[in-house]
């Protein structure tokens, strides 16, 4: 229950960091359009995982994500990315620990990524080059904290776990 209690405090001290170092002002107005489309488009990720073969559905939850985190304002993008994914899962009737725990790893994770790589109004390769570093740190935090659970719930070494994960969603 730690676990699943201590993960979205985490994501919310994240969020707050973020949220402080990166602010709340868009680099274009137009941005702000994306705050219903990432919710959106994260609820029909949930609602609608894509078939990629016999029994294997993806979710493809995490564009949306990185498309608010990386668009959006550190102060906003990670919050937006972390309420579509407890909106999707409660729409899918997912317990509400295992919600919380799932938004608090998508506002870590996002938050993280947030200070690295939000997308201002200076393009060129760093930026390139920080977008595409947060998308990594997205991806590779929100894989190691959703291991946890399974690690201690199951007994397995955490290591190992981890490594099985890897490599099946690379």
């Amino acid at each position: 229950k730690a676990v699943i209690v201590g993960v979205p405090l985490i994501g919310i001290v994240l969020a707050g960091v973020a949220a402080a170092q990166g602010g709340f002002a868009a680099a274009q107005s137009w941005r702000w359009l994306l705050v219903p489309v990432c919710l959106a488009g994260g609820l029909l990720a949930e609602r609608y995982p894509v078939k990629i073969g016999p029994e294997q559905k993806v979710n493809l939850g995490a564009l949306p994500s990185l498309l608010a985190v990386l668009l959006l304002p550190p102060g906003v993008g990670p919050a937006t990315a972390a309420v579509s994914v407890l909106a999707g899962n409660r729409m899918v009737r997912r317990s509400w620990w295992e919600s919380a725990f799932n938004a608090g790893n998508v506002l870590a994770a996002a938050s993280l990524a947030a200070l690295v790589g939000a997308i201002g109004t200076d393009l060129g390769t760093a930026q390139d080059a920080r977008a595409a570093a947060a998308a990594l740190i997205y991806v590779v935090v929100n894989l190691l904290v959703a291991v946890a659970p399974a690690a201690l719930h199951s007994g397995r070494p955490y290591i190992a776990l981890v490594k099985q994960v890897a490599s099946a969603s690379w």
